[in-house]
């Protein structure tokens, strides 16, 4: 398990954080494959969680409603919520920054999940490439249950 050498702080992205956005951006593409959702517009950022450290972004934490199940369909049905969570490339297997950035969007997942039609249930998705394996295996002990 690694640890982070200094301390980091989260909160939700900022319009002054484009920069630092493009930097992270370029070290978690330059490897192939990887899945990295861009911010969208401002109201969509209170569901962007960023991890900053020493003036940079080390982390960057989404979560989205991706489907909503209509009225009238079968209550087998599920909506979906996606979580997509990267770091810089040097600390993608830092267990306690990805722990904390998670556990934020985790809440958020649960915010949205009650705003859903109650009569269908919720599935947390994880939006990655398949071939993201660092990412992905930590994401294998997080299953949690839809009625979380």
């Amino acid at each position: 398990m690694s640890q982070s050498p200094t301390e980091f702080f989260i909160r939700n992205f900022e319009h002054g954080d484009m920069p630092l956005l493009g930097e992270l951006y370029q070290s978690v593409t330059a490897k192939d494959n990887a899945m990295f959702w861009w911010v969208g517009d401002e109201d969509n950022w209170s569901n962007v969680y960023c991890a900053f450290e020493d003036g940079k972004m080390v982390a960057k934490g989404q979560v989205s409603i991706i489907n909503v199940v209509p009225p009238g369909r079968s209550k087998e049905n599920n909506h979906s919520i996606y979580i997509n969570l990267k770091t810089i490339y040097e600390r993608e297997q830092d267990t306690t920054l990805l722990d904390k950035v998670y556990q934020y969007l985790l809440t958020r997942a649960k915010q949205l999940k009650v705003t859903l039609p109650q009569e269908y249930g919720t599935i947390l998705c994880v939006g990655n490439d398949s071939k993201e394996t660092a990412n992905n295996h930590f994401f294998y002990p997080k299953r949690i249950s839809p009625s979380e």
